[in-house]
């Protein structure tokens, strides 16, 4: 069974901004929260989904979830989501 291991960074990337989109629609983070849980589902029993992003660290792949970038990496059952972060910020200086 595909199986989701969420890093520590993850968990706290996805509180933030959890917290975020809730102080002006909770409904609207709880909605995220949903998608994603489908996202990562899809990614645990397809990990080769994302695109490959070795330029940043090796075996890692990354694919979008509204404005946000997950970054994670395949396992041999599921994946390791490593963080959840906003495409508008400096991706390399966070994930090296």
């Amino acid at each position: 069974m595909a199986h989701v291991e969420r890093f520590r960074q993850a968990e706290e990337d996805l509180l933030a901004i959890a917290q975020y989109i809730a102080k002006d629609n909770p409904s609207a983070a709880v909605v995220w929260l949903d998608k994603l849980d489908e996202t990562l589902s899809l990614l645990a029993r397809q990990p080769q989904l994302g695109e490959a992003v070795d330029h940043i660290r090796p075996d890692l792949r990354r694919i979008s979830h509204g404005d946000y970038l997950l970054f994670y990496e395949p396992r041999k059952a599921g994946i390791g989501l490593v963080r959840v972060i906003h495409g508008a910020r400096k991706i390399e200086d966070l994930l090296t």
